[in-house]
């Protein structure tokens, strides 16, 4: 369903119209409030709108833009433990076909994976 609101840039005090397009009710916040991160095409500033439960916006806050040099310091860890446990059970089936060459790759990749787990101390 979609639903329309009106919005002020916090910045140069325009007005816009919004439509929420495909508007899912399980997107609220537990206090039935949502954030929508706004940026206009006619006065590029980037602002949040916080609607109440009836989707009307209450207030804005401008987004300053500032240049981050961002870069991954470790993966999701739930997704090492994961990878940890399928190479297990792939190395295993592995062993059960006799593909020895399949197995040494397997158990690299294996050891690399725990390498790495006990690097961000999840062993």
């Amino acid at each position: 369903m979609d639903y329309k609101f009106r919005v002020q840039c916090p910045a140069c005090k325009a007005f816009y119209r919004c439509k929420l397009e495909d508007y899912n009710s399980t997107e609220l916040n537990p206090d039935g409030t949502i954030a929508i991160a706004i940026r206009p095409d006619t006065c590029h500033h980037f602002f949040m709108v916080y609607l109440d439960a009836k989707l009307n916006a209450r207030t804005t806050q401008l987004i300053t833009e500032a240049k981050v040099d961002i870069s991954l310091i470790r993966s999701d860890p739930e997704n090492l433990l994961q990878k940890e446990k399928d190479l297990n059970e792939k190395h295993q089936e592995a062993l059960k076909r006799g593909d020895h060459a399949h197995v040494d790759e397997l158990w690299q990749e294996l050891k690399r994976v725990r390498k790495e787990i006990t690097r961000v101390g999840l062993d």
